[in-house]
């Protein structure tokens, strides 16, 4: 089974365009897909294999489907009338999944690893089929970030006037060259001054993982390197022991960034603390080197043995099993087993030198183990701020899942006596709309804090490195402050919700995946906990439901939402108590409204064409059989007005899917 990008283009004949969403949904509706003659790689689809479409210009991934045959030549004809050009060969189609809201590649470029150099990623979207490995095609499917950049790229001119030095600011970091630390060490290390970020995941190596590991340092293998940051006389972030250290009071000298699970590893093997390992139930284990292997042949690859005993010295001996929590004590064991031998040993002649050459052996090898093997570790030094250190976090845990903001705030605000995840919990517990929500997409969970930072930051920025200094960069004088600021958030939050998705004098969204763009959920919020504290609040709702709709109109947030929404909010608060102090956004969507082409607007996940079905909705429209309109038949969906059809329907095909051919209708 393969995996393939077909890429999809618009088609240009007899002077009209034919674009490649018409192309898709008309090709998808036939459970079929077409090949060109000239697709160099056309033998090698075979059936079984999964395809993923991609609609270039508008640079998103639109669905899914499954090949139910190879490529072919219809010899019935029947696909003829379907594709543009003739001897074009059909591909039978399955399972077809259509995505309500196709995924934009941006998001993606970092994590495709077909595309070598991201900064030119268009050149890797070429011709009209792509093979990409099984783990690209996963995670085109499993992406959940809808931000679509449809900006205008600018020119250089433009880009030159608008730079800002300040934002271009650069500071080198002098790392310190890579330095190494015995096994000791490290166990010395993790009782005391390394310790782990608070966001760092659970310990989840099972007992072959540690197993193996024992094996490669026995062995004396590379077993990689690690990273850690130096924490400085005040770490800004909460950090505690690896699993299985109790908790100290000893200063924090280095954070550890890579080599949690492999520490972790280590101090089990040689500690034992109490817990249980992944998969081996409540049971401990505890680690043995097999000495008759060993001294059979020293380069074995299964000489380290799992029990789930610890066995007594005596025990140990009589087993030929050295246990690995006896390291520490290693000189005491040894005498302890030579003189265990010598007993045994003690009818053969050569029995007294055989018993020193096997010591002296096993000592010289158990020895370098402890105090002779070494782990290289590179240092990233305290001045390295915190985004920095998350996005190097983010490349070497790339295995893992990804590191978001929310989850450094964890940590971060640990430190002021904040438990964050507590306090999400019950925001959700006590909101069921912000549940929902979440539910949908994790970035609710940062709406919170953007409506924090534009409500309470002096310069309204919504910017990450903003938010995850918010502590320092609102001057919050400690936790009661925190709490309030969070209780205001979160209420504006729910009501922000509400407003979106009501259905008489809201906005219409029938749930979040139709919300125009997912920026006016903090900023709703923010404004509506603005305008309650003014002296004219009707009006100011008013305006706000002026700046919705042209930001809709005008897709003012498709890119740089950020710096847009820390520029909206200064200029709709400022609206709020001056009449004449117009928003730009609303400037712009006043001069454009007269002229939006809604005929044209067929693609289901643009800002225009879902702002017109929320208004759609808005506006009561009723569906045909039931009689029933959205806000009381939410399950509705958006369908057609005129059916698809080539000889009627809605003026002629070619806009049958227009947004001005749909509503909301019941299944």
């Amino acid at each position: 089974m393969n995996h393939h990008i077909f890429i999809i283009s618009d088609h240009i004949e007899g002077g009209k365009r034919i674009t490649g969403g018409e192309i898709y949904r008309s090709l998808m509706s036939r459970n079929a897909w077409g090949l060109h003659s000239n697709t160099a790689t056309r033998a090698n689809f075979k059936e079984g294999d999964h395809l993923v479409f991609y609609l270039g210009g508008q640079h998103v991934f639109l669905g899914t489907a499954v090949a139910a045959s190879g490529a072919y030549v219809d010899k019935t004809s029947e696909s003829d009338s379907w594709f543009l050009e003739s001897g074009t060969y059909r591909v039978d189609l399955k399972d077809i999944q259509i995505w309500d809201q196709p995924k934009p590649i941006k998001p993606l470029l970092k994590k495709l690893s077909f595309i070598k150099n991201p900064l030119h990623w268009g050149a890797y979207l070429q011709g009209g089929v792509r093979k990409i490995p099984e783990a690209d095609f996963e995670a085109i499917q499993t992406s959940e970030d809808y931000e679509v950049d449809l900006s205008v790229e600018k020119t250089l001119s433009e880009t030159v006037i608008a730079f800002n030095p300040e934002a271009a600011a650069y500071e080198p970091h002098s790392l310190k060259s890579p330095e190494r630390v015995k096994l000791s060490r490290i166990i010395e290390n993790v009782q005391k001054g390394w310790q782990i970020p608070n966001f760092q995941r659970y310990f989840d190596w099972n007992k072959e993982d540690v197993r193996s590991l024992l094996e490669s340092v026995f062995n004396d293998y590379y077993v990689g390197a690690f990273l850690l940051w130096e924490s400085g006389e005040d770490p800004n972030l909460a950090v505690e022991p690896i699993k299985g250290v109790a908790e100290n009071t000893h200063k924090t000298d280095y954070i550890i960034l890579d080599g949690q699970q492999r520490m972790t590893a280590l101090y089990y093997a040689i500690k034992a603390p109490d817990f249980p390992l992944k998969g081996a139930g409540k049971k401990r284990c505890y680690y043995y080197l097999d000495l008759k292997a060993f001294l059979e042949d020293g380069s074995r690859e299964d000489i380290v043995v799992v029990k789930e005993r610890r066995l007594s010295r005596e025990d140990s001996f009589g087993d030929s099993l050295f246990p690995f929590y006896e390291l520490e004590s290693l000189r005491s064991w040894i005498d302890g087993f030579e003189d265990y031998l010598d007993g045994q040993m003690a009818t053969e002649p050569s029995g007294s030198a055989q018993v020193k050459s096997v010591r002296r052996t096993l000592e010289k090898r158990l020895n370098h183990v402890w105090d002779g093997f070494e782990v290289p570790y590179v240092t990233l030094p305290a001045s390295m701020d915190l985004v920095h250190v998350a996005d190097v976090f983010e490349k070497i845990n790339s295995k893992g899942k990804p590191l978001n903001t929310f989850d450094l705030l964890i940590a971060r605000l640990l430190k002021y006596g904040t438990k964050l995840k507590d306090l999400w919990d019950k925001a959700c517990e006590d909101y069921p709309n912000i549940k929902r929500y979440d539910e949908e997409s994790e970035k609710t969970r940062m709406a919170v804090f953007q409506t924090m930072s534009l409500l309470y930051h002096p310069a309204a920025s919504s910017k990450r490195k903003d938010i995850l200094n918010i502590y320092e960069n609102l001057s919050i004088s400690g936790k009661d402050q925190f709490d309030e600021y969070w209780k205001t958030c979160i209420e504006s939050l729910d009501k922000a919700i509400s407003k979106l998705e009501n259905m008489r004098d809201g906005f219409g969204a029938r749930s979040p995946k139709d919300i125009p763009f997912m920026p006016s959920l903090p900023m709703l919020a923010a404004l509506i906990a603005r305008v309650g504290k003014t002296d004219r609040e009707a009006d100011g709702h008013s305006k706000i439901a002026e700046w919705y709709w042209s930001a809709s109109i005008t897709a003012a947030y498709s890119s740089g939402a950020e710096s847009q929404m820390s520029s909206d909010f200064r200029e709709v608060t400022l609206w709020f108590d001056n009449d004449n102090a117009v928003p730009a956004v609303v400037l712009e969507a006043r001069s454009k409204v007269g002229s939006l082409d809604l005929l044209e607007t067929d693609e289901q996940y643009s800002v225009l064409y879902k702002s017109v079905l929320s208004l759609v909705a808005l506006a009561g429209a009723k569906d045909f059989e039931t009689g029933q309109n959205l806000e009381h038949a939410r399950d509705n969906q958006k369908d057609h007005i005129f059916p698809k059809a080539t000889t009627v329907g809605f003026g002629s095909n070619k806009h049958v899917n227009s947004v001005l051919n749909m509503t909301w209708m019941s299944a």
